[in-house]
């Protein structure tokens, strides 16, 4: 999935070309990370979408029986490698301020919600000159 490119509207009603940055998929926790290829910084803002899978296997299963809360020892696991992947589509995109969606369908869904907690904390806690500082709309 990594490399791959699709065509979405952008706020002004126009085409835009997205980029698999990232996409991994370890334990059942798949997040791809998309930035856009063309064109750049047409508008204020670049987007940038950070998507989870939702169930689709039988280890995704056993994610939703988690005693824990349904995924969460897994995505525990998984939320510096998601940081990260994050922080290097930004450094990827450059200079300048991002929208940042979040979305997920499923067990998706509920990873997303994860997601969104953990990039805020990231947010907060960065120093001025980090990647994550470029994020200026968080969108679930």
């Amino acid at each position: 999935m990594k490399d791959m490119v699709f065509v979405l509207p952008n706020d002004e009603k126009k085409a835009t070309s997205y980029q698999v940055y990232d996409s991994f998929n370890e334990n059942g926790v798949v997040p791809s990370v998309t930035i856009p290829i063309y064109p750049r910084h047409t508008t204020e803002r670049d987007i940038v979408h950070l998507v989870f899978r939702g169930t689709y296997s039988a280890q995704q299963l056993l994610r939703d029986t988690d005693f824990r809360g349904i995924g969460k020892s897994t995505f525990d696991g998984k939320s510096e490698k998601i940081i990260e992947t994050v922080k290097g589509a930004l450094i990827d995109l450059g200079e300048g301020f991002v929208d940042f969606y979040i979305s997920g369908y499923s067990l998706g869904g509920c990873d997303t919600q994860r997601a969104l907690v953990i990039i805020l904390i990231a947010i907060v806690a960065s120093s001025s000159g980090s990647p994550l500082r470029n994020i200026k709309r968080l969108i679930p």
